[in-house]
């Protein structure tokens, strides 16, 4: 009696582990089965299908290279945050407290950590903080706490 295998409750991995145990049983056992021998290639050549597709990487050739860029925005976005927030402790420098504290309240109200957003989701938020950036009072406190060339490694990162 034949009794079919549930496959649908199988990940493919423990499809392929089953599908090489029984090859491997079957050859061993009934080696000269002549019903076998015409089935045991094929059943044996589907095996190598799907032991190459389960092998085969499951992401794009841009993936690297997209988890590379996004490691070079987050490291400048947070070179960014750090240098406002530096700014908002020079006790010594009202002025450079009072530019800091603004930005800083432009940068939370997109999301402190940022960085930590999927692709996506990082790109809309850093377009609506360059946006807010822009305004005169932000581009004052920028100025005045000589943030420039960070913000440009973040725009262009």
């Amino acid at each position: 009696m034949i009794i079919s295998l549930p496959q649908s409750i199988l990940q493919a991995e423990e499809i392929e582990a089953c599908s090489e145990r029984i090859l491997s049983l079957i050859t061993k056992t009934l080696p000269a089965e002549p019903a076998l021998q015409f089935m045991l290639p094929l059943m044996d050549r589907d095996r190598k299908a799907l032991k190459k597709a389960l092998s085969s990487s499951r992401s794009s050739a841009f993936t690297q290279q997209i988890a590379e860029a996004d490691e070079v925005r987050d490291d400048a976005f947070v070179v960014f945050r750090n240098t406002c927030e530096t700014a908002t402790r020079r006790r010594s420098k009202p002025d450079l407290i009072a530019a800091g504290q603004l930005l800083m309240r432009l940068i939370e109200a997109q999301g402190y950590s940022l960085q930590a957003m999927g692709y996506s989701a990082q790109t809309g938020v850093l377009n609506s903080l360059f946006d807010s950036l822009k305004e005169a009072p932000a581009v004052a406190a920028i100025a005045a706490i000589g943030a420039g060339e960070v913000l440009s490694e973040l725009v262009d990162a």
